[in-house]
């Protein structure tokens, strides 16, 4: 069957709809004008459904093709395909000028009807109405039918989660502009628990937790209690027990489960030896989900036994599922160079160290494990761009506890082998 597009081409310049023979046979005598190659009148019949339908030569295509003003049949695939998609985004620029929801609905629906790359329109929705601090008619579109009803994989929504969370960085909201975004089940799901912004814990990211703290209709109080303990132990303030049920804990996603254990490693009602129960509840898949959080606090708590743990556990999940994403990676190697340098193992924490790549950590999470990366990459080598990166790194996550490992660094540099 041949493409819609290329038959709709055809008759886009030709001029008129392909309806009955006297159309082809006139069409037929265009192409041979203008290309100089020969093409039945009946081909164009059977490809219009004027006739029956038999299979068309390549040849034939190519024909069709350069008629259309390209080399052949592939070269009109692989060059209308990018011509279509600029088209329909100046369509999606056009009415997002306009802030026309409707139209802007519509195209979303259209898209996923033909399984085509929606989240490219609506991270641009979103981001312009951001922009534009359009937040009641925002959530007008996220709690859209056609938005409530979207199927999103993990992929997706941290695709979308990342791209339009990271933009809230740069916008002053109001509390009323904040009380309307976390109405919104999308905004709270997609957006909210994705984009975790642990550089602005005790600013803007603190505003919507707070905000989200005192819903009572709010579907995920845990992730909010496990948000305020990590705020209170970077600002090294006193943290909450939480306690749940080992059906409870079974029931949590990996990410979320591994977060709950790592409060049994902070302040002074910390409880070891139920962290070390973690591994009952991972899994050949979500082991990387699930040490995630906790090589995190173990960077934090500055706890080699709680790095040597992790990473021997990560690598005995690994060898079934040696394909993990870079930004799990990437925090492995992390949680390794600090571990290696601080038991005076200076040259394989260099090596490791410098397979490190920033750019591979999570946007939500990059500004925070920067700060370790240049904590460590000063450590090992004392250098002063080292040491002007590392203080800015701290500017941006001003938390009591990072300056005392800022401190601490500065003071007592990490000895050579």
């Amino acid at each position: 069957m041949i493409d819609t597009d290329f038959k709709n081409a055809i008759e886009k310049k030709y001029g008129l709809p392909i309806q009955k023979r006297g159309d082809c046979e006139r069409l037929a005598e265009i192409i041979y004008e203008e290309t100089g190659r020969s093409i039945s009148y009946n081909t164009l019949r059977r490809i219009y459904g004027l006739a029956r339908p038999v299979k068309v030569r390549r040849d034939t295509l190519d024909v069709l093709s350069n008629y259309l003003g390209f080399n052949s049949y592939y070269h009109f695939i692989n060059a209308s395909s990018q011509v279509v998609t600029w088209e329909k985004r100046l369509r999606l620029y056009e009415n997002l000028s306009r802030f026309d929801k409707n139209e802007l609905l519509l195209i979303i629906k259209l898209e996923v009807h033909k399984k085509s790359d929606f989240l490219f329109t609506l991270i641009n929705i979103s981001r312009e109405y951001l922009w534009a601090k359009k937040i009641r008619e925002l959530t007008k579109i996220y709690t859209s039918d056609i938005i409530t009803t979207l199927q999103l994989s993990y992929k997706q929504r941290l695709i979308i989660g990342n791209a339009v969370g990271v933009l809230l960085r740069n916008i002053s909201l109001s509390q009323k502009e904040v009380d309307l975004l976390c109405k919104s089940t999308f905004y709270q799901t997609f957006i909210f628990e994705v984009f975790v912004d642990y550089s602005n814990l005790n600013n803007y990211y603190y505003n919507f937790i707070n905000t989200l703290h005192k819903k009572r209709n709010y579907a995920n109080a845990l992730f909010i209690r496990c948000l305020l303990n990590i705020r209170a132990h970077l600002n090294m303030t006193p943290v909450s027990e939480i306690k749940l049920t080992e059906d409870e804990i079974i029931k949590l996603h990996p990410i979320l489960r591994g977060r709950y254990f790592t409060n049994f490693m902070f302040g002074n009602s910390a409880d070891t030896s139920t962290f070390y129960t973690l591994n009952r509840f991972v899994t050949e898949v979500d082991f990387a989900e699930s040490f995630y959080e906790p090589m995190l606090v173990s960077l934090l708590n500055e706890d080699s036994a709680m790095q040597i743990w992790l990473i021997l556990q990560f690598e005995g999940y690994s060898k079934y599922n040696p394909t993990i994403e870079n930004h799990y990676s990437s925090l492995l190697k992390l949680t390794k160079t600090f571990y290696h340098a601080n038991n005076n193992e200076q040259s394989e924490a260099k090596k490791i160290f410098q397979t490190i790549s920033c750019d591979d950590f999570i946007l939500s999470y990059q500004s925070f494990f920067t700060f370790f990366y240049h904590l460590i990459g000063y450590q090992l080598y004392n250098s002063v761009e080292m040491k002007i990166q590392l203080s800015k790194s701290l500017r941006d996550n001003p938390y009591k506890r990072l300056k005392v490992l800022y401190k601490k660094a500065l003071k007592h540099p990490i000895s050579e082998d």
